[in-house]
């Protein structure tokens, strides 16, 4: 069968890390994307990123009730093994949150 097409990372810097998928260990960002280490998820500490790969993203939109406002948000997996990874910011209510839309957090 084989994997799925993924896309891979190049580390060209000593002190980048990759982050990968818990379950199945496919790329999906960089620690040169994460913008946040502080942030907190369902399960606990999360990242913050401006970038990520290998992820499908859900059609449907929910709004959840965080800490810091009312958010529309859109889950994410991991594009090989299908794993929840996280969620990405669509809309946020709150203008001084507005900064979050079109970002991740990956638990």
């Amino acid at each position: 069968m084989g994997l799925k097409y993924t896309e891979n990372i190049e580390i060209n810097d000593k002190s980048s890390q990759i982050y990968v998928c818990k379950n199945c260990k496919t790329h999906l960002l960089k620690s040169d994307w994460i913008e946040s280490y502080d942030f907190r998820g369902i399960h606990g500490d999360a990242f913050y990123s401006n970038k990520l790969i290998n992820y499908l993203i859900n059609k449907n939109i929910k709004i959840k009730e965080m800490m810091t406002g009312y958010y529309q948000v859109k889950s994410i997996n991991c594009y090989q093994c299908l794993l929840e990874i996280g969620w990405k910011y669509i809309k946020a209510n709150d203008p001084s949150q507005k900064y979050k839309e079109n970002k991740f957090v990956i638990e």
